[in-house]
């Protein structure tokens, strides 16, 4: 279901495909940095990190701590919005899309 999802958006050019090198690069940094067991979502955070990301959607609240602590974002990436339940929907605005999706490549 979501691999079809995913497919249409992307030949409607809305998906925005990283390079997965800077991302297993900054997860790899961040699981050092916190070797906790229950941070398993590393990849997420380096998502965010990467791409300057605005708004995750997810409803696993573990995840929820370590996307919104500041110190495992670099200088000048703001922490994402979390849209984990239908009283969210005012995240999808403007002002929440990522440089990266409007234009701007990853190094």
């Amino acid at each position: 279901m979501y691999l079809r999802l995913i497919a249409n958006l992307e030949r409607q050019g809305r998906v925005i495909i990283l390079p997965n090198s800077p991302v297993d690069r900054y997860a790899a940094k961040l699981k050092i940095k916190v070797p906790a067991k229950k941070f398993d979502d590393e990849h997420i955070v380096a998502i965010v990190a990467v791409s300057g990301c605005r708004v995750v959607c997810t409803s696993d609240k573990t995840a929820h701590i370590y996307l919104r602590r500041r110190d495992l974002y670099p200088s000048g990436v703001k922490r994402p919005k979390i849209y984990s339940a239908a009283r969210h929907v005012n995240l999808c605005r403007d002002q929440n899309i990522a440089e990266i999706c409007q234009g701007r490549q990853i190094r």
